[in-house]
């Protein structure tokens, strides 16, 4: 982890370390893991698998939820134009709306844990009025 995180100026360090003891206590149960190829910190949940990831850059930290566009975001905090991918970005500690970010990483962790079912959601258009309100669809992860 120190390795991963070294390189970032003192804001950055400290936005990432604020978010991994949000994740943590939202999540205690999850693994953090370093993915070095993307220079990211990822998380996965024992019942759901990956649910989310902490992108550190030089002037900004992202919190990344591959199936975002899946997620509600009544205060319109998400970001992103990719298919499928949505993240909360931010440049400093202070910018971390704490709940917010929980709900966040909340609706991360209810989203239906099998891939396939994501995609599919995401071809059909669904928006996340139609998931369940989460924790209820949490099943365990099947391969």
């Amino acid at each position: 982890m120190n390795d991963l995180l070294r390189q970032y100026p003192p804001p950055i360090r400290e936005t990432v370390d604020r978010l991994r003891g949000i994740v943590h206590a939202i999540a205690p149960g999850a693994r953090e893991k370093v993915n070095r190829g993307w220079r990211s910190i990822n998380y996965l949940d024992p019942q759901v698998g990956y649910f989310c990831g902490i992108f550190p850059f030089e002037d900004k930290v992202d919190l990344i939820r591959e199936f975002g566009t899946l997620l509600p975001d009544p205060e319109r905090m998400l970001e992103g134009e990719a298919k499928q991918t949505r993240y909360l970005r931010f440049r400093r500690p202070s910018d971390i709306r704490v709940q917010p970010t929980k709900a966040f990483i909340r609706a991360a962790l209810a989203l239906p844990p099998e891939h396939s079912t994501r995609r599919g959601l995401i071809q059909s258009k669904a928006s996340p009025s139609h998931l369940a309100p989460a924790g209820q669809n949490r099943k365990p992860r099947t391969r």
